[in-house]
């Protein structure tokens, strides 16, 4: 007697179920389209306000809906003969933390933050986040690959080294997020290139999300 194969079998739908799955997907379509519509809404609602804000403050430099900082951390090394070899003082010139909290962010009513921070300044991006008058949102990983996507790239750590870099995202006011299923996976892979050189990945996400809102990158090691 030969037997049944292994695996599903392929059941003919009824003229029922097929109609079915019909109505199904258009519901699911029409859902997307009013989340879709709801969020061109909000993101029009958001241009309005910044503008308006804009204009009552003519006496200031210009405002921002997406502001992507890089601070020039301050980071202790272990030995001063020995471990400046790769860092950030060979490369820019570090400001105090509470320098940092002082910093006028010019953001909008309505605003998206994203906060370059390594792992062992991660209390302070949070606190700091805070003192800007932002509310905690989320946290991005970079995975960091070194030129040729081969392997982890492994910086320097006083435990555990280094592989990964992180953005602190916060929000001020109430900005529209992606649509559900447009969403950024909360980690990503790509190459170091350079000290203090961010991947676009980010810059290339947000861009797409607030293509026609005002943004600003603060302390930029290279112009996009």
């Amino acid at each position: 007697m030969v037997g049944r194969p292994w695996g599903k079998r392929k059941v003919a739908l009824t003229k029922a179920q097929i109609q079915q799955r019909w109505r199904d997907k258009r519901k699911r379509l029409a859902k997307g389209a009013v989340k879709r519509e709801r969020r061109e809404s909000r993101m029009a609602a958001m241009t309005t306000r910044t503008t308006e804000a804009q204009t009552a403050l003519d006496d200031m430099a210009a405002i921002y809906n997406v502001i992507v900082i890089d601070p020039p951390w301050p980071f202790a090394v272990y030995s001063r003969t020995t471990g400046l070899d790769r860092s950030h003082e060979n490369h820019y010139e570090a400001m105090p933390l509470d320098e940092i909290v002082a910093l006028r962010i010019p953001a909008a009513p309505d605003c998206v933050l994203a906060l370059w921070c390594t792992v062992p300044l991660m209390p302070h991006g949070y606190r700091i986040l805070g003192a800007w008058g932002f509310d905690y949102v989320t946290t991005v990983t970079w995975n960091k690959r070194t030129k040729d996507m081969a392997t982890v790239r492994r910086g320097l750590g006083y435990v555990a080294r280094n592989t990964t870099e992180h953005l602190i995202v916060g929000r001020r006011g109430n900005p529209p997020w992606a649509v559900p299923g447009e969403q950024w996976d909360s980690s990503f892979d790509a190459p170091v290139v350079g000290h203090s050189i961010k991947p676009d990945a980010p810059y290339v996400f947000l861009a797409e999300q607030f293509a026609a809102c005002p943004r600003l990158e603060m302390f930029a090691r290279r112009a996009r």
